[in-house]
């Protein structure tokens, strides 16, 4: 019968060995330290911003690259945050509590004669999320918003008259758990419309709309 034993290497094999080990080890370690030690992992804490957006690729809160001076508003993370803003009515407010909203996040984009403001929050059910979308447009009419805007499908949209010189652009709409609302004012009513509709024409490519 065979015997099966431990298989001895000549002692200059071993020496072979060794070195190729060691060599493969300083190649990789070296690759990594040039060309991969600045990479991010994703979910490590205090990582620092990737790309232009400062988002990966796979967040759910994404904003849409739509130009201005931007203020990130990067303190606005939950509902209590956008409640200390007022830029909600109480009204509005109660919406998203109503919908158990969790992260929230805000961007204003400031151009030369408008600005632009996009609020994303995520819900825990798409369902509530559309319902909420529902409800807001919905409240948009009793603000005297009844100019309708053409929107792409899923998309509420109006303007509201002029208000002190100010005019007012609004969107909203859900798109897999995560609720979108636009906000567009400005002294020239064409150039709000013009707005509202180029910047929704672009959201909806990073959060598209529920059919």
């Amino acid at each position: 019968m065979p015997r099966f034993g431990t298989r001895r290497w000549p002692t200059g094999d071993v020496a072979v060995h060794a070195v190729v080990i060691l060599t493969i080890a300083v190649l990789v370690g070296g690759s990594w330290w040039f060309a991969g030690r600045h990479l991010t992992h994703f979910g490590a804490p205090d990582e620092p911003p990737v790309g232009e957006d400062g988002r990966f690729p796979g967040e759910r809160l994404a904003i849409a690259e739509f130009g201005g001076a931007k203020d990130t508003a990067e303190d606005v993370r939950y509902l209590d945050d956008l409640a200390a803003t007022t830029m909600l009515t109480p009204a509005e407010l109660r919406q998203y509590d109503r919908g158990e909203t969790g992260r929230v996040r805000l961007r204003i984009a400031r151009f030369d004669h408008t600005t632009v403001t996009a609020l994303l929050a995520e819900l825990p059910q798409a369902d509530e999320a559309t319902a909420r979308a529902h409800a807001l447009a919905e409240l948009q009419l009793s603000y005297g918003f009844e100019v309708p805007v053409d929107a792409p499908a899923g998309v509420t949209a109006h303007l509201a008259p002029d208000v002190g010189g100010q005019h007012v652009g609004r969107a909203h709409y859900a798109g897999d758990g995560i609720l979108v609302r636009i906000d567009v004012r400005g002294a020239e009513r064409a150039r709000v419309h013009q707005r509202l509709m180029d910047t929704v024409d672009e959201q909806v490519k990073a959060v598209r709309p529920d059919a």
